[in-house]
């Protein structure tokens, strides 16, 4: 193949081909949990034992989940393993219907997560439950289900906010969860690439060349990803979502082999990156022993009530291989919407967790307003954590004050002055029609308090989800889950956003209308003249 051509199409071709791969080199961001007393928090359960974890698992998974494996012989346990793929927001609004049905019938307590640290405490979020007091109860479990639904925080995260009962516990060692691949493009790519191009024929070549001049880059990979089966089955290998990571170690091993029997030549950096890939897959495989051993130590030698863990697809195949080994009466189970190409974060969006900033940045969004330019650090037990919670608040109280013909803000100002990391400007306050025009002080991923205006508004009616899994349910339906294509009732005057932003949100020009309640609609901007020239939101 011609040189100068073959450098600048494997540029283009790495570029698409990275972003498939780097979906299996995924991590979670060091995730913390916030912590709130709800009415549900009262709920009735059994605590004993279930009759059998298949039973159970059935049970809970119905309508929303799969059970991909039952291990019902055991002492210890059960354990109900949630298996996720990162990104897909729908995937973590079902894990989040399955968990509720656990705490509510079940008596659920404790649950694992990939990605937070062991410590002697449960994540702490005792902050999130005294937000606003008991009037904004409601305002505080709509709040949690927003946060989900955008993709900010994990279903178990969601269920710490919303019930003061469960602990989520970390799985984690930091020096095992801080290895990653730090591989610049795609080693594993490139690597297949070479190999590939060493078992073309010259009819092939010919071929491949054509289509490069062509400028049909996706043919022309196609084609030489292809034209060798055991290249092919690399590539499929690694497509896979749920391919364990000790798979993934094995298969570069393989990559890494064949190359040196072919006497393939690469740069240093790509042998270099190959090697961190592999040190980074083996390090995944350790971190799931690790994980392992401590939800075993955490459950302890005795039947209970049911325990979850939550852990990338990655880890699956050798977690239940360890809790099989450990005694522990196990299921796996996965989301309906376990890697949908509907509602998913972006890979950009899901890097910003990873850089433990927020993920959301649209015009009119608070994460646009409250990231800063450098790495921050973990997000939920921040303050900027409870500054982008308590706006939302915030607006459903405003919104909904306004609605019901209250003085605001005087009125509901008791309410407001309660809710953590956020300063409010009461003199700044100005009606139009439904709509509430306000300024307020919040903290950023910096630390910094940034100034952030608001527009709050409602919609004409309100959804009639009550109950905490309808709304999670709503949600994953405004978002396109269920077989219903977003959005569903846009903001009035707005166009929808398809699947790319929250449950219910709109478009005006450039503008995200977010829907952060029942009903409640609000637009977010650095100044006053920014929120006004958006006009009116209410229904």
């Amino acid at each position: 193949m011609n040189a100068r051509k073959t450098k600048q199409w494997m540029a283009t071709v790495l570029a698409v081909l990275w972003a498939a791969i780097a979906y299996n080199q995924q991590t979670t961001a060091p995730a913390t949990a916030n912590d709130q007393t709800s009415k549900h928090s009262q709920t009735s359960v059994s605590t004993g034992r279930p009759a059998d974890v298949v039973s159970l698992a059935r049970e809970i998974a119905q309508d929303v989940g799969e059970v991909q494996q039952s291990i019902p012989q055991g002492t210890k346990g059960p354990v109900l393993v949630f298996e996720e793929y990162h990104t897909s927001r729908v995937g973590q609004l079902q894990i989040g219907v399955m968990l509720l049905r656990l705490y509510e019938r079940h008596g659920l307590r404790l649950i694992g997560l990939e990605g937070a640290f062991q410590r002697p405490q449960p994540l702490d979020a005792t902050w999130f439950h005294k937000a606003g007091g008991t009037a904004n109860q409601q305002f505080r479990e709509n709040t949690a289900v927003r946060m989900l639904a955008e993709g900010e925080i994990s279903a178990a995260e969601f269920m710490a906010m919303v019930f003061g009962q469960v602990q989520v516990r970390g799985l984690e060692v930091e020096k095992e969860y801080s290895v990653r691949p730090d591989a610049k493009g795609s080693p594993v790519a490139e690597y297949l690439l070479k190999i590939a191009e060493k078992k073309l024929t010259q009819s092939d070549i010919r071929k491949i060349n054509a289509l490069i001049t062509d400028k049909k880059e996706e043919e022309a990979f196609e084609y030489i990803k292809n034209s060798d089966p055991w290249v092919r089955r690399q590539f499929e290998t690694f497509a896979q979502s749920s391919i364990s990571t000790k798979e993934l170690a094995q298969q570069v091993r393989e990559i890494q082999a064949e190359a040196q029997k072919l006497g393939v030549e690469v740069e240093p950096e790509v042998r270099d990156g190959m090697q961190k890939t592999l040190g980074f897959y083996e390090a995944a495989t350790q971190r799931s022993i690790t994980m392992t051993n401590y939800m075993v130590s955490l459950v302890g030698s005795n039947p209970a009530p049911p325990a979850a863990m939550l852990i990338g697809a990655g880890h699956s195949k050798e977690v239940m291989d360890q809790l099989r080994s450990r005694g522990v009466s196990c299921a796996l189970l996965r989301p309906i919407a376990f890697n949908p190409s509907f509602a998913s974060l972006s890979l950009d969006e899901f890097e910003r967790k990873n850089d433990l900033k927020w993920a959301r940045i649209a015009n009119g969004t608070i994460g646009r307003l409250l990231n800063s330019k450098r790495k921050p650090p973990s997000i939920i037990e921040t303050p900027t954590a409870q500054s982008y919670a308590s706006a939302y608040m915030a607006v459903m109280v405003v919104s909904e004050a306004a609605r019901g013909g209250k003085r605001v803000p005087d009125d509901v100002q008791t309410q407001l002055a309660s809710l953590p990391e956020l300063r409010i400007d009461f003199s700044s306050f100005e009606l139009d029609g439904y709509d509430v025009i306000f300024r307020m002080w919040l903290t950023g991923t910096d630390k910094q308090e940034k100034e952030v205006w608001a527009r709050a508004g409602t919609a004409e009616t309100q959804e009639q989800a009550k109950t905490i899994e309808e709304k999670l349910r709503q949600a994953i339906a405004d978002l396109g889950g269920g077989g219903r294509v977003p959005p569903r009732n846009p903001p009035i005057n707005s166009k929808g956003t398809g699947d790319k932003e929250g449950p219910g949100d709109g478009k005006r020009q450039d503008v995200l209308i977010s829907r952060v309640g029942l009903r409640s609609l609000v637009v977010f901007a650095e100044s006053k003249a920014r929120v006004t020239a958006v006009g009116r939101i209410s229904g």
